[in-house]
C-alpha cells in the first residue's frame, strides 16, 4: 500500500523520530482550533458583562458572524482530515509492525500486539 504524499514527504526522512515530529505538527493545529474558539467565546462573555455595547456590535455584525462561521466550518473539516491522516499513519505504522493508539489525551506509538517484535 502506498502512503499519501503527505506521509511520504514528512515521515520517510532519514531520522529516528519523524512520526513524533509529524504528529506534533498535526496536533498543534488540532488544538489551536479549540484555543481559537475558547478565546472568541471568552471575549464575548467578557464584553457582554463589561461592555454590552461592544458585545451587541460584535454579535450583530453580519461580517463577523460570517467569517467566524467560515473559520469554524473550515477548522471542522481540517479536524476530519487530521483523523484521516492518523488512519493513514496507523496503516503505515502497522506495515512496520508498529501501532498508533490514543489514551486519555496522549498518543502512543509502539510495537503492534502480536507483531513478534
Amino acid at each position: 500500500m502506498q502512503s499519501s504524499g503527505i506521509l511520504q514527504k514528512n515521515l520517510f526522512k532519514d531520522r529516528s523520530d519523524p512520526y513524533f515530529d509529524f504528529l506534533s505538527g498535526i496536533y498543534g493545529t488540532y488544538f489551536s482550533y479549540y484555543e481559537f474558539k475558547y478565546f472568541i467565546y471568552t471575549y464575548l462573555l467578557y464584553a457582554k458583562k463589561k461592555s454590552p455595547a461592544v458585545y451587541r456590535d460584535i454579535v450583530n455584525n453580519a461580517e463577523f458572524i460570517s467569517v467566524f462561521n467560515r473559520v469554524d466550518t473550515l477548522y471542522s473539516a481540517l479536524l476530519v482530515r487530521i483523523g484521516e491522516i492518523e488512519q493513514e499513519l496507523n496503516r503505515d505504522l502497522n506495515a512496520r509492525g508498529l501501532h498508533l493508539s490514543k489514551n486519555k489525551g496522549f498518543t502512543w506509538i509502539g510495537i503492534m500486539p502480536g507483531s513478534g517484535m
